[in-house]
């Protein structure tokens, strides 16, 4: 390719001033030289990644492999590589086929028969953790006199909330309901945001 471009330069320089002939060589000597920095920074990044595959133990069977043109590994200008044929060659089945109606019942089946099997599955393990989870469970039994905390919603946050108390209870309107008689006097009902007070 240089020699042509030289060649190139030549014919062109009988016909046009001296200075456009110098600057066309200067440009193919910076071209000449970022090819051969090109060059030499490929070489010393593959040499380099040749030395990082030469160090690797686990590529120690590989290697000996590759020798010996076994399982699909090659050797190549210093490289560890894979053939194209990594698996062997691709057979392709000749035999009868089975027809799209034929495919897709079967492919219906076993999606039916997934779908009972993961419905079975989903079925064992919800009933698994609600025995577990029964098994500490305790449902809250109110009485009217029980000290308990009361949730306060002082943020639309709910890591915010705070809890107050002690509280007492003093009427049940309904389960798991309680009207509650703050310490400074005032009265809240609540439903769900009561707790035992442990003091």
């Amino acid at each position: 390719m240089f020699s042509y471009l030289i060649l190139k330069i030549r014919d062109f320089e009988c016909t046009k001033d001296k200075d456009i002939q110098l600057e066309s060589e200067e440009e193919l000597s910076t071209l000449a030289l970022g090819q051969e920095t090109e060059t030499s920074e490929t070489n010393l990044a593959k040499s380099s990644f040749v030395k990082l595959q030469r160090m690797d133990e686990s590529l120690g069977p590989v290697w000996s492999q590759a020798k010996n043109k076994q399982n699909a590994y090659e050797i190549d200008d210093g490289v560890l590589i894979h053939t194209e044929s990594i698996c062997g060659d691709k057979e392709i089945p000749t035999g009868s086929s089975k027809s799209v109606e034929e495919y897709l019942r079967d492919l219906t089946q076993k999606l039916k028969q997934a779908h009972n099997l993961a419905r079975g599955n989903y079925g064992k393990a919800q009933a698994e953790y609600a025995s577990r989870y029964n098994l500490r469970s305790r449902e809250k039994r109110l009485a009217v006199g029980d000290q308990v905390l009361v949730l306060i919603p002082s943020s639309s946050h709910k890591l915010l909330k705070k809890w107050m108390g002690p509280a007492s209870i003093i009427e049940l309107p309904r389960p798991h309901t309680a009207r509650v008689k703050m310490d400074d006097g005032s009265e809240k009902e609540n439903s769900t945001s009561i707790n035992y007070d442990h003091t």
